[in-house]
């Protein structure tokens, strides 16, 4: 066998082996992309996580016509039919996620979908109330705070939790955590909420250069 037909066979041999690597490392990642696609505990950990904390006041007027059972557990010694209440309240917003979450690859698209963004937990601060700019504290009476948390509850639940702000502030919450999870991968986000398309966010580092971005900035200002 002639040298030059030894070396023919040497590099296709090569070849057949770097090929044979380049596939195997291709369908590797693959692999790893479809898994983070799959991995369904993992997806749904990232958007339970991703609720935004709000600390915060609400002011409400409570009037003796409309709430008179509350208007007279807050009175106290103040004049007149109407109450103006500070209510100091912590609350977080997120994912409804006791409904449905859908997640599913589309060639290099991870889509995910979600019921809709709500308030997930709210707690009233009673203690720091005002009433008409004094404390609270002096007309709540320890045998009738059960009602009076009830009905704070019922008059603050309704406006708090269609909240737009905060609610806009978590669907960007979350979006921003799909994108730092898909877009590592190559992944392209489609986000839905409640069947609506929402904008993927630029998130410098995942599917932003840090200094393309800080560019733009600059150029801008």
């Amino acid at each position: 066998m002639s040298k030059g037909r030894i070396v023919l066979i040497v590099i296709a041999v090569l070849l057949f082996i770097v090929g044979g690597f380049f596939i195997g490392l291709f369908k590797g990642v693959n692999l790893v992309r479809q898994g983070l696609v799959d991995n369904y505990p993992t997806v749904r950990n990232v958007i339970a996580g991703s609720f935004i904390e709000v600390d915060s006041t609400m002011e409400a007027t409570i009037t003796k016509a409309e709430n008179p059972e509350l208007f007279e557990l807050l009175k106290g010694n103040n004049p007149g039919d109407s109450l103006t209440v500070m209510v100091p309240y912590y609350g977080r917003y997120g994912v409804d996620m006791n409904r449905y979450m859908r997640v599913v690859r589309d060639g290099d698209f991870a889509e995910v979908a979600v019921s809709k963004i709500i308030m997930t937990y709210c707690e009233i601060k009673f203690q720091n109330m005002l009433i008409n700019g004094q404390s609270a504290a002096a007309v709540i009476k320890e045998g009738n705070y059960p009602l009076l948390r009830s009905k704070m509850y019922d008059l603050v639940l309704p406006t708090l939790s269609k909240n737009k702000s905060h609610m806009a502030k978590a669907k960007l919450n979350v979006a921003k955590a799909l994108v730092f999870y898909f877009e590592p991968y190559k992944f392209h986000l489609r986000f839905f909420i409640d069947n609506q398309l929402q904008p993927v966010p630029v998130v410098p580092g995942a599917n932003k250069d840090v200094d393309e971005y800080i560019n733009e900035v600059f150029e801008k200002k």
